[in-house]
């Protein structure tokens, strides 16, 4: 196991890989992928991603007729590369780890609305609720992370939303712009550029000049 970890290693560092567009992949209508992943290096092997999919669809080359569904894992150890070897060889494992790793960073881009101000804001999940209102207060459970994946705070994980009074300078101004487009019993994500938040100075673990991203569920308003 620990060679075709090393063969997988060393395909992704000398690797050139690209996202193309959907059609170099076969169709499937059980996904409408925002991408395709695939590299001429891997003999033809593509994968089709959704952001609304917690899987991808992987075909393993032109031999393949139907798809195989693999569900999309941030992170990958020995361990977990061994259990996804079961079924494929080691040009399937490269292939595999190569499209996550760039789907991690590429979904992070896909179906943003961009304001003027350079926040950006995506709807996930549209609550029926009401719009919260500028120096009213709004519950919220976030959680933030950075253009990698590392995250640098949640409310989710201490099951306990902030409770914030909106547009009055409590929190970073991306926040303060960007929880008001949410109503209540939404969920969506913030891409905040870094002058909306820490800007050049940073804070704790979140580097200066930094883009935060915020998973956020609003709870409650006034």
């Amino acid at each position: 196991m620990k060679h075709l970890v090393n063969f997988c290693v060393t395909l992704l560092i000398t690797g050139t890989y690209a996202f193309a567009q959907c059609d170099k992949c076969p169709s499937d209508a059980s996904m409408k992928p925002d991408y395709c992943f695939t590299d001429p290096g891997f003999e033809g092997r593509c994968a089709q991603f959704s952001s609304n999919s917690d899987h991808f669809l992987y075909f393993s080359g032109p031999k393949v007729k139907t798809p195989m569904k693999v569900k999309i894992l941030s992170d990958f150890t020995q361990t977990t590369l061994a259990e996804i070897a079961k079924p494929l060889d080691g040009m399937d494992l490269a292939f595999l780890f190569g499209a996550m790793q760039q789907w991690k960073t590429a979904k992070l881009n896909i179906g943003f609305t961009v304001l003027p101000s350079g926040l950006a804001y995506k709807v996930i999940q549209e609550g029926t609720g009401k719009l919260p209102e500028k120096g009213k207060k709004v519950k919220v459970h976030y959680k933030g992370y950075l253009t990698d994946g590392t995250k640098f705070d949640s409310s989710f994980d201490r099951n306990d939303p902030i409770e914030i009074t909106l547009g009055v300078g409590q929190v970073i101004k991306g926040w303060d712009e960007g929880i008001g487009l949410f109503r209540v019993g939404s969920k969506g994500v913030l891409k905040i550029p870094a002058d909306l938040g820490y800007g050049s100075r940073g804070v704790g673990s979140i580097p200066a000049n930094s883009i935060l991203f915020f998973d956020i569920e609003v709870v409650s308003a006034e």
